[in-house]
């Protein structure tokens, strides 16, 4: 709404705990920041993102599902990297990006 009106709009929500910082093995953040940008005559430029490299709904899936997850998705709660849904649903998220940039190569 905020860019529709020419105003850059920001907007990070107090979600659930589902992500440690970079090198932690503890939730501590929610992973949904946003963002908007008035594009002068054209349509507002809107990012809406989740910060973990994976959504933790594709975890829920996986857990259902009695699949496997893909290494470096999640840690368990002893901050362990885990393929086991169930353990990364009682750890946490990692983040989309090491220190150096995005952890996948675009």
């Amino acid at each position: 709404m905020a860019a529709g009106e020419g105003f850059v709009g920001f907007c990070a929500c107090n979600g659930a705990a589902s992500m440690a910082p970079w090198g932690g093995a503890e939730p501590f953040f929610g992973t949904n920041p946003s963002r908007g940008d008035p594009a002068g005559d054209g349509k507002p430029i809107v990012l809406d993102m989740s910060t973990s490299i994976v959504a933790r709904g594709k975890i829920r899936r996986a857990e259902r599902l009695k699949e496997r997850i893909p290494q470096g998705w999640a840690l368990d709660a002893a901050g362990s990297p885990t393929e086991d849904p169930a353990a990364a649903m009682k750890g946490t998220l990692l983040p989309s990006a090491d220190p150096r940039g995005p952890a996948w190569p675009w």
